[in-house]
């Protein structure tokens, strides 16, 4: 049996050498940003990570949704309290259009739901330019803003995606 085994994962690895990997959609992101607007004089930084799909409708057409977490880090100084802060967790849609070779366009839009104590959620939309470095990593300059009546929660930054 265990010879049959060897036989079977040598003609496997044999028949798929030198074959490009087909990738199956999943993307997993982190990024770095600086707060505009209202937040702009509160917090330095935010970050945050997400895991979405997409599937490919067209060659250079993509859609397909997402989930992730994102932070802004408000400073000491802040005349916001701690427990107001602005710690989201997305839910959205997200489509991804290629443009020119390399280069695509990208944005998702959903609601993002305050983590905080005091929070209140909101929708949110965050529109994205895009380089595919290679099969496997994009790089992405991108505007991300949670929208509220007074207002809107927003930052500018750049990101990274792995794609499996």
């Amino acid at each position: 049996m265990k010879k049959i085994g060897l036989i079977l994962l040598l003609i496997y690895s044999t028949c798929s050498f030198g074959q490009k990997r087909e990738k199956i959609g999943i993307q997993v992101n982190g990024y770095l940003g600086v707060p505009v607007g209202l937040l702009s004089n509160d917090s330095n930084f935010n970050y945050g990570v997400s895991v979405g799909y997409l599937g490919k409708i067209e060659n250079f057409f993509r859609v397909g949704g997402s989930i992730g977490y994102d932070h802004t880090v408000l400073n000491k100084a802040s005349h916001i309290p701690q427990d107001r802060g602005f710690q989201y967790l997305f839910v959205g849609a997200s489509a991804e259009l290629d443009v020119y070779k390399k280069f695509y366009i990208a944005a998702d839009l959903g609601y993002a739901f305050n983590q905080t104590k005091n929070g209140s959620g909101s929708h949110y939309f965050t529109p994205k330019v895009g380089y595919h470095y290679s099969d496997d990593f994009n790089f992405y300059l991108h505007y991300k803003g949670v929208r509220y009546s007074i207002g809107q929660v927003a930052s500018i930054g750049a990101g990274l995606a792995y794609n499996f």
